[in-house]
C-alpha cells in the first residue's frame, strides 16, 4: 500500500530572508576527514540566558541573542556580503581540553549534555557552569563511554534528566544528567529514540530489523507496535533513523537504509497521528549536497507564532541542502526560489555548506526592514541560524506576509509556547539554575552490551 501524501502548499506569502553571515569561529571549520567521519549537533538556544551556544572542535562560544540581532538587523544595512566579524569582547570562548561533536541542552535548561571522543563518550555539565567559571576541562567530568559512536540523543521534557542515547551499534541506554556514570543500555537493534510527551516512562524507538516502531517503557518493555505498510519502504528495508515532533499529537518519522558517509541513500518520511502513520512526506532531508557526511538530522519547532500555521516543524540534514517547512496537515514550498532558505556554495571549494546544527531564535528585538518583495518593514521575526561547517552562522527571518499584514504574527507568544514546552524557568531570567531536589531513576543496568570502559 501507498500512505496520501501531505497536502502540497505553494506560498508566495511565506519564505526565508536571508541576512548577513556571521563568522563565529575563525578558521576553515571543521577538517574534512572528522567532518566525514562523526556525527555533529553543535549548536543549541538556552532561552533562561537569551544566549546561542555553539561547538567546533576544541572551542565553545557562547553568543548574545540581542548581539545577533544589533548585528543582523543594523539601522543601516550595509551593501556588502563579506561576513560579520566579532570582536572577542561580543562573545564568550571557552578552551576545551577534548574535541566535542554534540551538545545539548536538557529541556530545563539546567544542564548541557556534551559528546566527545570520536562520537563515543557522554558527560554532562551545569548549564550555569557554562555561563560562570568553568575552565573547559572536559576531561575532570564525569563521563560514560558507549563503545560506539552515538547517532541518536533524545532529552525527555517530562523528566529532564533523562537522556535516551543511540549508538551506531543499534543499542538504547538510559542516562541520568546527574549521575552519567549509571547509565543503563535496556534494548538492542534500536535505530532512533524519542520520549513520548504524555508519559514520562515511555519512549517511541525505531528498529534495525523491521519497518515497525515501537512504543517501550524504560525498563525495556514494549507496549504498543506501530506497522508501516508503505511498499516501497518494506522492499527497500528501510527503518525509522529520526522522530520530531510536529505538534502535540503529531511526529515526522524519516527513514534510511543507512547513516553511512559513503553514496546519496534517499530517505522517506512519514507523519505519525496518535500513534498511527496518516501520511506520507516528500523529500525531507534529501541527501542532495556535495559533502559526505554521516546522515543527521536537525529540526526546530515554531508554534504559536501565527493562527493559520500554529505548528510548523522545520528541518535540515547532514546531508542536504535546503530548509523543509511541514505542519500536521501539510509541506509549505516557497513559490519563489529567492525565499527558500538554501545552504550557500563555498566558492574556494565548489561544494555546498554543510549543517553542524539548526536553532531558532524566537527571542529577536529588532524591526526587519522589507523582509519580503511584499513587505516593506515588519516588527521582530523568528530567526533560523544554522551552524555550519565553516564556523559560519547561517541566518534567515522567517516570514508570512498574511500574518505581518494583519498584525496576527506573535513573537512572544512563540517563545512562551517555546519555554512552556521546555520547562525553562523564565525567557528573561538569567540567573544560575539550582540543583533540583529528585534524582530521576534510571532502570536497572541489562547485560546487552559489555559494561562501560
Amino acid at each position: 500500500m501507498t500512505y496520501t501524501r501531505l497536502e502540497e502548499l505553494g506560498l508566495e506569502a511565506f519564505g526565508f530572508q536571508a541576512r548577513r553571515t556571521i563568522q563565529l569561529f575563525q578558521g576553515s571549520g571543521v577538517p574534512r576527514p572528522e567532518l566525514e567521519s562523526n556525527y555533529y549537533h553543535s549548536a543549541v538556544i538556552c532561552y533562561s540566558q537569551s544566549s546561542l551556544i555553539a561547538v567546533i572542535q576544541d572551542k565553545l562560544r557562547i553568543i548574545p541573542i540581542s548581539l545577533l540581532s544589533t548585528k543582523l538587523e543594523p539601522d543601516q544595512e550595509e551593501d556588502s556580503d563579506e561576513p560579520i566579524t566579532l570582536a572577542d569582547s561580543d562573545v564568550k570562548e571557552i578552551t576545551l581540553d577534548s574535541n566535542i561533536q554534540q551538545i545539548y541542552l536538557t529541556a530545563d535548561e539546567s544542564y548541557a549534555v556534551l559528546i566527545f571522543d570520536q562520537s563515543k563518550k557522554i558527560c554532562s555539565i551545569q548549564t550555569s557552569q557554562l555561563f560562570g567559571q568553568w575552565d573547559g576541562t572536559v576531561s575532570s567530568l564525569t563521563s560514560y563511554n558507549l563503545g560506539s559512536c552515538i547517532v541518536d540523543v533524545s532529552l525527555s521534557s517530562l523528566k529532564p534528566d533523562l537522556v535516551a542515547i543511540v549508538t551506531e551499534s543499534n543499542f538504547l541506554t538510559i542516562a541520568n544528567v546527574r549521575e552519567i556514570n549509571k547509565a543503563s543500555t535496556i534494548r538492542k537493534d534500536v535505530t532512533c529514540s524519542f520520549w513520548k510527551d504524555d508519559s514520562p516512562d515511555a519512549l517511541y524507538v525505531g528498529s534495525k530489523t523491521t519497518t515497525e516502531i515501537s512504543i517501550i517503557k524504560v525498563n525495556g518493555e514494549e507496549s504498543l507496535k506501530i506497522s508501516n505498510e508503505d511498499d516501497e519502504t518494506k522492499e527497500s528495508e528501510l527503518h525509522a533513523m529520526k522522530f520530531f515532533a510536529i505538534d502535540a499529537d503529531s511526529m515526522l518519522v524519516i527513514y534510511g537504509s543507512s547513516r553511512a558517509s559513503e553514496g546519496n541513500n534517499d530517505f522517506k518520511s512519514f507523519v505519525l497521528k496518535n500513534d498511527e502513520i496518516a501520511n506520507e512526506a516528500v523529500d525531507i532531508c534529501q541527501p542532495w549536497g556535495s559533502i559526505p557526511r554521516k546522515a543527521s538530522f536537525y529540526g526546530v519547532n515554531l508554534s504559536g507564532w501565527c493562527k493559520e500555521f500554529p505548528s510548523v516543524l522545520f528541518t535540515i540534514g547532514s546531508k542536504s541542502i535546503e530548509l523543509n517547512a511541514t505542519t500536521p496537515e501539510s509541506q509549505i514550498r516557497e513559490l519563489n526560489d529567492s525565499d527558500n532558505a538554501e545552504m550557500p556554495l563555498d566558492e574556494d571549494t565548489g561544494d555546498d555548506d554543510t549543517s553542524l546544527g539548526l536553532v531558532i531564535d524566537l527571542q529577536a528585538s529588532k524591526n526587519v526592514n522589507q523582509p519580503c518583495k511584499l513587505l516593506d518593514s515588519s516588527g521582530p521575526l523568528p530567526r533560523i541560524i544554522v551552524l555550519s561547517n565553516r564556523g559560519q552562522l547561517l541566518t534567515w527571518n522567517i516570514w508570512y506576509t498574511d500574518a505581518i499584514r494583519a498584525k496576527e504574527d506573535n513573537l512572544s507568544q512563540a517563545l512562551r509556547n517555546a519555554v512552556a514546552k521546555s520547562g525553562a524557568s523564565s525567557a528573561e531570567k538569567a540567573s544560575e539554575v539550582k540543583e533540583a531536589p529528585t534524582v530521576s531513576k534510571v532502570p536497572e543496568k541489562q547485560e546487552l552490551v559489555p559494561a562501560n570502559k
